[in-house]
């Protein structure tokens, strides 16, 4: 009797045990990621993406339809903006309606993780001059939109350069890496760092991750028309730090060359740091951006009248 008591008493508690570690690991499975609770939002290479549906537009049409042509746009990145998206690439004459439409589109976060998602449809006639049977066009499908790179990244500082490695909780000297993008198709891919006696000057990388052009964002309304001098241009807006009494950037408008540009910073403290510490460096970068998304031929035969 007793051992069938002991080992009821045993299966109990394996059973109490094995439901209280299943409980344990769902909780965990369902708590934020990463340091400090982060979900890691500001991540990604793409900033406003568009796309046509399946199978349109159709391969081929009769001059007497309608082209109807849905179009999906989506906000990857983190910042909300406003994208126009523009069908191109044919003579107007011949394929006539409103080749452009314009749409605004909240970023990801924390109530909207996926970002906004919308639909905006074209609707274009043929018109075949009078002796032409047929026209084979391609549309294509361009986005522009003004654009936003905002992160914070950490890094260690000291107001002296002379410390002790072995003893700090950090290295001053430090150069960090980053890949996987910040939820934007600009990113910052490094960062160094030179301390000096009460200041600290920072090195920063910047590349076009996106799969796009870079554009100066004064000249996203007329994106389709720029040239060589209004591309691969990107704004320096702010780059702050707390316990900084300056920060100097130079130069506030990076010109990148094969998709890559840097920028230093000088941030003079108010106070001594009392040796190495890390702290938050916070990067906020504009530009313009254009891409082509997609581009598809299409058939029109004048129908038998």
């Amino acid at each position: 009797m007793i051992n069938k008591m002991n080992k009821k008493s045993i299966v109990g508690s394996l059973l109490f045990v094995f439901v209280f570690a299943s409980f344990v690991l769902i909780l965990s499975g369902c708590s934020p990621s990463g340091p400090g609770g982060s979900t890691h939002l500001d991540s990604g290479t793409s900033g406003v993406d568009a796309s046509f549906f399946d199978n349109v537009p159709p391969s081929q049409i009769y001059d007497s339809q309608k082209l109807t042509i849905p179009v999906k746009v989506v906000n990857k990145g983190t910042f909300d903006t406003t994208a126009t998206v523009y069908l191109v690439g044919f003579d107007k004459n011949i394929l006539q309606g409103q080749n452009s439409k314009t749409v605004s589109l909240k970023g990801v976060s924390q109530s909207l993780p996926i970002g906004d998602i919308k639909e905006i449809t074209f609707d274009l006639m043929p018109h075949l001059p009078n002796d032409a049977d047929h026209f084979s066009p391609p549309i294509n499908l361009y986005i522009c939109y003004p654009y936003e790179t905002k992160h914070t990244f950490s890094v260690c500082v000291s107001s002296s350069p002379t410390y002790t490695v072995s003893k700090a909780q950090c290295n001053p000297n430090q150069a960090y890496s980053y890949s996987g993008g910040q939820g934007a198709p600009v990113a910052v891919t490094s960062i160094s760092q030179t301390p000096g006696q009460g200041m600290t000057t920072f090195n920063i990388q910047i590349a076009n991750v996106g799969g796009g052009e870079v554009i100066d964002p004064s000249k996203v309304s007329s994106c389709l028309s720029t040239n060589e001098m209004d591309l691969n241009k990107v704004k320096v807006v702010s780059v702050t730090m707390p316990g900084v009494s300056s920060m100097s950037c130079s130069p506030k408008e990076v010109y990148l060359v094969n998709g890559k540009g840097q920028f230093t910073c000088t941030a003079h403290f108010n106070t001594n740091t009392n040796g190495p510490q890390v702290t938050a460096l916070n990067v906020i970068l504009d530009y313009g951006y254009k891409k082509l998304e997609s581009s598809k031929m299409i058939n029109i035969i004048k129908s038998v009248r």
